[in-house]
């Protein structure tokens, strides 16, 4: 890489200063592109849960912990990922269960999935 040039991580570059505004509006905008496309394979539930953890989570999970996040931005994705894994289609649906027992690990009965807030 060339002096000068904005170095980028995963399509987004570093080194910008970004208000806490542009990161929260940032983050919801990625969670919600990358559900409506997993939306649209009318995945089970368990493929749901997966995809929470293995894209959806990690990701936000990374994007917190390096540009900061605000307690508001991590309710708002707890939100979209909840209707994710219940509905399937990003319609609000009625929560079957309670967040903290899906982030539970599965031995105890939970789904295992990541918990955001460990993040801030």
């Amino acid at each position: 890489m060339k002096d000068g040039e904005l170095a980028k991580l995963l399509g987004v570059p570093f080194g910008l200063n970004l208000d806490t505004k542009e990161v929260d509006a940032f983050l919801i905008e990625k969670l919600q592109k990358k559900l409506r496309h997993w939306n649209i394979l009318h995945l089970p539930l368990v493929g749901r849960a997966i995809v929470i953890n293995s894209v959806s989570a990690s990701t936000l999970w990374f994007f917190i912990r390096v540009w900061g996040g605000t307690k508001k931005v991590i309710k708002k994705c707890k939100t979209l990922l909840n209707f994710f894994l219940w509905a399937g289609n990003g319609h609000h649906a009625k929560t079957r269960v309670n967040w903290g027992d899906c982030c539970a690990h599965k031995n105890i009965g939970g789904l295992g999935l990541t918990n955001l807030e460990g993040a801030l």
